[in-house]
């Protein structure tokens, strides 16, 4: 928009100052409510993408066979104090150069015991007589084997004719996934599961942001109207003493992009603030590493971007005044145009008219036949 100048932001920025209390009110509650909604948002999008992390780090237990193996790798679960525990049986073939497993620095050796950090905190305070799996941790797991900082997990490590990794499983199908037959793999990379408690959640997210999305991109755009009546009674009065529609449109787009974007910044910095304490509410078995839930620098800007263009379409629409008809020569008061009254709303078709000598002129028509 060429009208979009350095006077433009000039002008626009006096009458938001000018707007006294009530305007400067209005302004404020704009800004709050694009900063609201652009905080919810970015948690919205945070949710779905943090469920779509956990699942990609735990498609290594969903294992795929292979005709090339390299490994044998069997999932199991048992319970200790009614909390599950992932037991992850893998055995190198012989002869072969097996990776190792994610979350673990090498490939385990026989009867090797690797467990997540919340299993060891657990097998500390427990007897061992009570261990939910045998043996002496060898090493720890890292969060790139685990759901979440709180998922019991242990990976053991077996040679090829145990039992372990060559008896047949009988899967469970109340818990899609936990239970899992000896598969010989060519990595550790697995598959998605297509059922089980981790989609059931992820469509739930997408059923929930959908649900949340819709009020609040209907309250971004309600921000931009806030302060409709005021900011069109300032630019019908501007457009009456010279100013071109285009430097009307203008003034209407540099205010609701100020609003809008003083409102994404603010938005943006309640979603660091919130980030921390979102990270720890658990769901879906635990809490979240924080990382799940920082959505990065683009998804961050492009959220940013799409509450600010929506206040600025708002503010756009809303504004009607953009024609109202310059006064002829200035604001003389013989003028036969129609002018509205500092009183009247600017964007009504019912303006009142000059006097004439039969009284208040009611048409253009009543107007001509009194000249």
């Amino acid at each position: 928009m060429r009208t979009l100048d350095r006077t433009t932001w000039a002008l626009t920025w006096r009458l938001t100052r000018a707007g006294g209390r009530t305007g400067l009110l209005a302004t404020g509650l704009a800004v709050a409510a694009a900063a609201v909604s652009t905080t919810l948002l970015l948690l919205c999008v945070a949710m779905n993408l943090g469920f779509q992390h956990r699942s990609d780090r735990t498609d290594w237990r969903n294992p795929v066979e292979s005709s090339r193996p390299v490994a044998v790798e069997a999932v199991g679960t048992t319970f200790t104090a009614g909390a599950p525990v992932t037991v992850v049986d893998v055995a190198r073939l012989p002869g072969r150069a097996a990776p190792a497993p994610p979350g673990l620095g090498r490939f385990p050796a026989p009867g090797e015991l690797w467990v997540s950090p919340a299993l060891g905190a657990l097998l500390d305070r427990l007897p061992a007589d009570r261990h939910p799996v045998p043996g002496t941790p060898t090493g720890t797991l890292g969060r790139e084997a685990l759901a979440h900082p709180g998922e019991l997990v242990a990976v053991i490590g077996h040679r090829t004719g145990d039992p372990a990794v060559t008896a047949e499983r009988a899967p469970d199908p109340r818990r899609a996934g936990d239970i899992v037959s000896p598969t010989r793999v060519a990595s550790f990379t697995g598959a998605p599961l297509t059922d089980g408690t981790g989609r059931m959640y992820e469509s739930l997210a997408r059923v929930a942001t959908i649900l949340v999305i819709v009020p609040l991109l209907v309250l971004a755009a309600s921000a931009a109207r806030l302060s409709v009546s005021r900011r069109d009674q300032r630019l019908a009065a501007l457009r009456l003493i010279g100013a071109t529609p285009g430097r009307v449109a203008a003034m209407t787009a540099a205010e609701a992009l100020l609003t809008g974007a003083a409102g994404a910044l603010l938005g943006a910095a309640g979603y660091a603030v919130l980030l921390p304490p979102a990270a720890s509410l658990p769901l879906a078995g635990g809490a979240w590493y924080r990382a799940d839930l920082w959505i990065g620098a683009l998804p961050l800007l492009a959220v940013m971007a799409g509450v600010v263009a929506l206040v600025v379409i708002s503010a756009l629409a809303g504004a009607g005044c953009w024609t109202i008809p310059k006064l002829p020569g200035g604001s003389s008061p013989d003028s036969p145009w129609p002018v509205s009254s500092p009183d009247s709303s600017p964007c009504s078709p019912w303006t009142p008219l000059p006097r004439g000598e039969d009284g208040p002129t009611s048409s253009p028509s009543r107007l001509r036949s009194t000249r």
